[in-house]
């Protein structure tokens, strides 16, 4: 049984798998959890698909324009500082 971070990092790789992107399921993972939940969701990630989440999101939108302006994961910025431009 996966506990709920565990559970998190199983519905982003099906999300991201195969043709497509889910992302929906991306936005409502990352967006409503905290910090230290996706921290944790990171680790379980690495551990069960030996990728990290940041790349496995990066690789799934390196063909869009406009990548760079998508937070990632583990993604630091400055307090006060704009995420998108």
């Amino acid at each position: 049984m996966f506990n709920k971070h565990e559970r998190d990092a199983y519905c982003l790789f099906k999300a991201m798998k195969g043709v497509g992107t889910d992302e929906g399921v991306l936005i409502e993972i990352l967006c409503s959890r905290t910090n230290d939940d996706i921290a944790k969701i990171s680790e379980a990630y690495k551990s069960f698909h030996r990728k990290t989440l940041e790349a496995a999101i990066m690789c799934g939108h390196q063909s869009r324009k406009g990548r760079e302006d998508i937070p990632v994961a583990g993604t630091k910025h400055r307090k006060g500082e704009r995420i998108y431009p």
